[in-house]
């Protein structure tokens, strides 16, 4: 093989090394920089969409896990809390409680370059739309939790009842 073969080898490889070195530099970065803020951090401009959400099980549904003794469960934290098993995300109830829940950036991604920005119109785009199949990590389309049935339906109607005397309180019955 002639020198001007070799030195060119050579020339791809270390390009192709710095290329996959600055790549993986990048998503470290991205990784480290990134954090969960919690929906209350989003609430201050988004009151409108904080106030749909809070209307959802998405703002309490880890209290059905409280109430079930599943509040440690890695499988059931995934879908109950936000950016369980990620960077910055929720680690438990006592040290990451503004991640309770499935919050805003469960499905967007964390927030903290959004909120860094403080210019309106230069925040477009830095929040992660919801991608197609983020509903179906938690949502599954198989039924979700069929084992659990038992075990949840005491709970559900427990909290059907005092909703149901919440209401009447309210409306004067």
């Amino acid at each position: 093989m002639s020198t001007k073969k070799i030195k060119f080898i050579v020339a791809i490889t270390l390009a192709l090394v710095f290329a996959l070195a600055l790549v993986i530099g990048i998503l470290a970065q991205t990784a480290e920089e990134l954090k969960y803020g919690g929906t209350n951090k989003c609430k201050p401009c988004h009151l409108k969409q904080h106030k749909s959400w809070e209307a959802t099980s998405h703002a309490t549904n880890f209290e059905l896990l409280v109430d079930t003794g599943k509040d440690k469960d890695p499988k059931c934290l995934k879908c109950h809390t936000t950016g369980y098993g990620e960077p910055g995300g929720f680690v438990d109830a006592t040290t990451t409680p503004n991640l309770v829940g499935t919050g805003c950036e469960a499905c967007h991604g964390p927030g903290s370059k959004h909120l860094a920005i403080k210019k309106k119109e230069e925040k477009k785009g830095t929040m992660g739309e919801v991608k197609k199949g983020t509903c179906e990590k938690c949502h599954m389309p198989h039924g979700g939790h069929p084992e659990l049935g038992k075990e949840i339906l005491p709970v559900l109607k427990k909290k059907l009842s005092a909703l149901q005397a919440r209401i009447a309180q309210v409306e004067g019955k």
